[in-house]
This record gives structure tokens, C-alpha cells and sequence, in this order.
């Protein structure tokens, strides 16, 4: 199926970045449509589609949305659904960091100065394999957003285990 245009980005020295939209395997793909690349060419100040920013992303990689960002979910289009259960010994193997990213050794990645909180990829992949992306070059990526099934199911296993504690402990109270 043919690409569908999206937009356009004017970068500094006419260099033009056009965005298509795959709509059949639902994929996005950015593309230099100028001759006049050159390494190190400095990104868009704001990517906006049309004239509204809803929708921006910046020349650090940051992606601002106002509205709101939807996942296909419906049951029907879905097959082999299992439960998600046990989570707790998984989530215990995993921690949460603090850190700064290495700005010196990973120039082109253009990671910000920003203290940044988030899951070592290697850690959360042992216990998670389906939030962790590896790329071709081998640098691992998180799907943060896919933690919440995760998040949800340990919350109600805490539960169980309160409300079992809260039984045991009116048992012995009487």
C-alpha cells in the first residue's frame, strides 16, 4: 500500500525532512527529501502537523502530544489472551534508577542534560522480554507505557496478600 504524506519540516539551509504515514502496517517513517544533508545538520526547532501544536517534536527527540495517545485494545482484534499473573517475584528483581545519560560517548544521540529516572532495559528484559526492544546495533529500548498491566496485576496481588493478612489476623483476634 502507498505511503500517506503527513507533513513537512523546513530545517535550517532548506533542508526538508518529509514524514509518511504507512497506514497499512501502521508505521511511521521519516525521510530526508533534500540533497543538502550534511552530518551533524541540527534537527527541527518544533515538527507541528499543520499549523496546531498538538502534536511536537523537538530537535532533542522530545515528543509532546496535548491530546491524548491511544493503543489499539480491542478484544476482538486479539487472540491467545492469558491472564498476566505472578508478577510480584518479577517486579522484585527490577530497579528503579536515577542516572545521566553519557552525553560525551553517545553525541548523535542527542540525549538531554537532564537528570532522567526510569529501568535499566537489561534488568526489566530478564523479567519482561515483551517492554524491551533491541535495535539492529544492539542498544535496548523501553516501552514504558506497556508497564501498567504489569503495575495493575501486582497492585491486586498486594491485595490478595493484605486481605489474607487481615483474615489471619481476625482468626487469631478471636
Amino acid at each position: 500500500m502507498k505511503p500517506i504524506h503527513l507533513m513537512k519540516c523546513l530545517l535550517p539551509a532548506f533542508l526538508m525532512i518529509t514524514f509518511y504515514l504507512n497506514d497499512q502496517l501502521g508505521s511511521l517513517r521519516i525521510q530526508n527529501t533534500s540533497s543538502l544533508s550534511q552530518p551533524g545538520t541540527p534537527g527541527c526547532e518544533k515538527v507541528l502537523i499543520g499549523d496546531s501544536p498538538f502534536f511536537t517534536l523537538d530537535n532533542t527527540g522530545n515528543l509532546n502530544i496535548t491530546g491524548t495517545v491511544f493503543h489499539a485494545s480491542d478484544q476482538r482484534y486479539k487472540k491467545n489472551i492469558q491472564a498476566i499473573s505472578t508478577v510480584l517475584p518479577q517486579l522484585m528483581q527490577i530497579g528503579a534508577y536515577h542516572y545521566d545519560w553519557k552525553l560525551e560517548e553517545f553525541p548523535h544521540q542527542r540525549f538531554t542534560s537532564e537528570r532522567q529516572l526510569g529501568f535499566l532495559a537489561q534488568e526489566l528484559e530478564a523479567a519482561f522480554p515483551e517492554l524491551v526492544h533491541t535495535n539492529s546495533a544492539g542498544y535496548k529500548s523501553v516501552d514504558y507505557s506497556r508497564m501498567g498491566p504489569i503495575l495493575v496485576e501486582a497492585i491486586k496481588e498486594q491485595q490478595t496478600q493484605i486481605d489474607q493478612l487481615k483474615a489471619e489476623k481476625a482468626a487469631l483476634e478471636t
